[in-house]
């Protein structure tokens, strides 16, 4: 799976802002650029995107900036995958041909699954830096 610089650092932005959640303070686009080394310009698309996902929310101002709609504990991977980059996760309509079919159940079957996977890791999970097979119900 090949995961594009957007997700990548759409993750690693919501990290950030998941480190400050209940502080009541907001974080600037340098503030965030400057501590995961996301490009700003590239950081404010992103950030429009988390905006409209529903993940983040801003305020404008001198002391404005951004921060979680929702505990770290409540947003999942798969929320920012869902906000930044969705066809990640959306599979394909089924062939008629029986061959291409078969081939595009597989598919559909491992995006089933991956997104079952995200849909369990929070950024909590991130935070407290736990992913492990026993805190995680997968099957492989």
């Amino acid at each position: 799976m090949i995961i594009s610089a957007k997700l990548n650092y759409s993750i690693k932005a919501v990290l950030e802002l998941a480190r400050s959640y209940g502080s009541g303070r907001l974080l600037n686009l340098e503030t965030i650029s400057e501590s995961q080394n996301i490009p700003q310009p590239f950081l404010l698309q992103i950030m429009s995107l988390l905006k409209r996902g529903g993940i983040v929310e801003s305020i404008r101002g001198v002391s404005g900036g951004y921060m979680l709609t929702k505990g770290a504990g409540e947003i999942k991977i798969k929320d920012v995958i869902m906000a930044v980059e969705p066809s990640l996760l959306m599979g394909k309509k089924e062939s008629d041909n029986s061959v291409e079919a078969a081939i595009e159940n597989i598919w559909n079957t491992a995006r089933s699954r991956a997104e079952s996977y995200f849909e369990e890791i929070s950024f909590e999970i991130l935070l407290d830096k736990t992913i492990t097979k026993e805190n995680l119900s997968y099957n492989i």
